[in-house]
């Protein structure tokens, strides 16, 4: 989510997060403004892939705050933790995932 709603900065200038964000809209078929971008991303993913891995900040939604690591700063990297079950909701998205796309263990 962070990525997608990155306002732009001097290493990556507003109008590349931009065509970033419009070509991800494009690849991934999403008709709307990537509302649900992140579960967009992750079925993205696991289609394609043999092994397909993501964070639980992206199934959770969450922006760049919960970030694990930030390779220029020494301080805060992999602290995020964890501290209670994703909700009802995230865990019945993520059940019919794996069974949608054969990732269920049989």
């Amino acid at each position: 989510m962070g990525w997608f709603h990155d306002p732009g900065s001097p290493q990556r200038p507003p109008e590349q997060c931009e065509q970033e964000r419009r070509a991800a809209l494009a690849y991934l078929g999403v008709k709307d403004s990537g509302r649900e971008i992140h579960w967009d991303m992750i079925r993205g993913v696991v289609v394609v892939a043999n092994l397909a891995l993501a964070p639980m900040q992206d199934f959770l939604g969450l922006g760049s705050s919960a970030r694990m690591n930030l390779p220029r700063d020494l301080r805060g990297n992999w602290e995020w933790r964890l501290s209670e079950l994703p909700p009802a909701e995230v865990r019945e998205r993520l059940r019919q995932a794996t069974r949608i796309y054969g990732r269920a263990a049989q």
